[in-house]
């Protein structure tokens, strides 16, 4: 993944407490693949450079890393869950616990 890449996310998961983020084949060279949603999706998905969006957002740092076809569950500054292509839990509870 490149900084410079984009990342699809619905309009209101910028500002969710929790996230959602799959990490789908990419559609172009400049896509990472990732998708994002809050809890609730909804609206089309916007696209974001990764840049961007880390500054909003630099929990996701880590977990945008993580290969195709993954899913990660980010709750504030904490990944709670990423689970690998088979689904099987491979990281859990990372990073400040919640207050």
């Amino acid at each position: 993944v490149s900084w410079l890449q984009t990342v699809h996310l619905s309009p209101d998961a910028l500002d969710a407490p929790q996230v959602l983020l799959e990490r789908r084949p990419p559609i172009d060279p400049a896509d990472s693949g990732w998708w994002m949603a809050g809890p609730t999706p909804s609206g089309a998905p916007l696209r974001l450079p990764i840049s961007t969006l880390i500054q909003v957002r630099p929990a996701l740092t880590r977990a945008l890393t993580l290969p195709v076809a993954w899913r990660v569950v980010v709750q504030g500054e904490r990944l709670v869950s990423a689970r690998d292509a088979s689904g099987q839990e491979r990281l859990a509870a990372t990073g400040p616990a919640q207050m």
